[in-house]
């Protein structure tokens, strides 16, 4: 596990005021052995918007959680046909855990529904919004008005994901713990960011430090490895897509 490198603060959540969406990495699956848990709060009263989601087009599969335009109704889908439920909307302005268990969504420990159907997606999932993989190319459609504060993927008791809120300057991401890369704002406007957490480090203690410069570096993936070196070399914190152009020392925090 990744910790924070210096250069970034952790802070409490990042919301998105509707425009704002993160591309995951993850091509999720709502099969047994998946888990998806979010520790979030939703902001947007009665309008539209997703907390996460994806859907594969060809044939037609989903994989989201997003509110609907029905006071105090959600909408699940983990492959096709919908599911709603109704809480207060009290309930929902919250802060809670949703985890999604292969098809069967929690809710602070109590199973609150079941999707229909389970199946594996064949694009990303994004999270304030759901990935439509319109023509071939992801778009952010349904954006949402969360905060989100924690989220992590586990898949065959593998944690692929620990995304934690930080900032670097005054602009928001998604640190994931795993990988040591940022996940960026893939839309427009920014982030709303939660106050900073004590410390300001992730919890974890030591692991791969981050990188010192630029120069002689190779990318893979979502990581920097140094030029030449086998993958076996230490992983280097890196940044993803659309943080790429942040380095230690460039920002302030």
């Amino acid at each position: 596990m990744h910790r924070l490198p210096n250069y970034a603060r952790r802070v409490e959540y990042l919301e998105s005021t509707g425009t704002q969406w993160i591309d995951t990495g993850i091509m999720p699956s709502s099969k047994s052995g998946n888990v998806l848990v979010v520790d979030s709060a939703c902001t947007g009263g009665n309008s539209v918007g997703c907390l996460f989601g994806v859907t594969s087009k060809n044939p037609g599969r989903y994989y989201q959680l997003n509110k609907t335009t029905t006071a105090s109704q959600f909408r699940l889908i983990t492959n096709s046909g919908d599911v709603f439920y109704t809480k207060d909307s009290s309930f929902y302005s919250a802060r809670h855990e949703y985890k999604l268990e292969a098809n069967k969504l929690y809710i602070d420990g109590s199973l609150l529904a079941t999707g229909k159907g389970q199946a594996d997606q064949n694009g990303n999932m994004f999270l304030f919004a759901r990935n439509d993989q319109i023509n071939g190319i992801p778009t952010g459609l349904q954006v949402g008005k969360w905060r989100i504060y924690s989220v992590k993927y586990t898949r065959s008791s593998t944690l692929v994901r620990s995304f934690v809120p930080c900032r670097v300057g005054q602009t928001g991401y998604l640190f994931d713990e795993v990988t040591g890369a940022f996940f960026g704002n893939s839309g427009t406007g920014n982030f709303v960011l939660g106050t900073d957490v004590a410390g300001g480090v992730s919890r974890h203690a030591v692991i791969a430090p981050p990188a010192r410069r630029a120069e002689g570096m190779t990318r893979s993936g979502s990581t920097i490895r140094p030029a030449g070196g086998p993958s076996h070399e230490r992983v280097i914190p890196a940044l993803a897509p659309s943080a790429r152009r942040i380095m230690e020392g460039r920002h302030a925090a």
